[in-house]
């Protein structure tokens, strides 16, 4: 199987997404891959290493476990000048709750012109060379953001294992949209509720995996916080065992959120 696709699949069906879930998420991804196929992750970690040494700036958190601790890449650099991937971390198909009302009642609602599905769609296909992604934003934006082939996939390595973990958070799949929200209410972001550790939504809820996973993580990884993930992911492996992977099946995936 193709590197790209091979991450995406392994990362599938398991479920944790804020910063200490993207950084499970892909700790559960690297150990699958070491066990199943240790040829792909080194050719992952070699893919990575491009961006680390040219773009130290954008880097400083990957130290000895770079496929892991990148996974909180794609959020942090949106306040570095890379807003421009921030469509590409949802689909938000929108769910109309209220009583004979459709879609064609608020006008407002807007789905933008890049999402979460197209951007591992094209991100995959720009890493194994497949596809006419170069006809898509997403890989135009990014030769815009970086000169060489080697950082712009380096980059779009990074932004794949995080999508990953986003598109099976399922409020990164829908929005509500109805007289209180006519925009839609962001995948549960607008929806406020009583702020415990730092969860202030309903769409953080299901970030912290119901408050399980609060707050952020201090990169680098050291030992005892290395050590510590993978406790966490053996313990998952049996609760939530990797099934039903759908490979590359990104819309399948959003579906199964939604």
């Amino acid at each position: 199987m193709k590197l790209a696709l091979f991450i995406g699949v392994l990362v599938a069906n398991v479920s944790a997404w804020w910063e200490v879930g993207h950084l499970l998420t892909a700790r559960r991804a690297r150990d699958l891959l070491a066990e199943q196929n240790p040829e792909a992750l080194k050719k992952a970690e070699q893919m990575l290493v491009p961006l680390k040494r040219h773009y130290p700036q954008l880097t400083y958190k990957e130290k000895y476990h770079p496929f892991v601790e990148c996974a909180t890449f794609a959020d942090e650099i949106m306040a570095l000048g890379f807003m421009g991937q921030y469509t590409w971390h949802f689909r938000d198909t929108p769910i109309v709750d209220e009583e004979n009302k459709t879609l064609a009642d608020f006008p407002e609602f807007e789905l933008p012109p890049t999402n979460n599905v197209e951007a591992l769609g094209n991100l995959t296909n720009f890493l194994t060379d497949t596809g006419d992604y170069k006809d898509s934003l997403y890989y135009k934006q990014i030769v815009e953001w970086f000169p060489t082939p080697q950082d712009q996939k380096s980059f779009a390595l990074r932004l794949i294992i995080h999508y990953c973990g986003d598109i099976h958070q399922p409020l990164h799949t829908v929005a509500v949209v109805n007289s209180t929200y006519p925009k839609g209410d962001e995948g549960g972001n607008r929806e406020l509720i009583p702020d415990i550790g730092g969860v202030i939504n309903l769409h953080y809820v299901w970030d912290s995996v119901s408050y399980q996973y609060v707050g952020y993580a201090d990169l680098p990884m050291n030992e005892t916080m290395w050590n510590y993930y993978g406790d966490q992911v053996d313990a998952m492996v049996p609760v939530y065992p990797v099934v039903d992977l759908k490979p590359s099946e990104f819309s399948a995936w959003a579906d199964e959120g939604y």
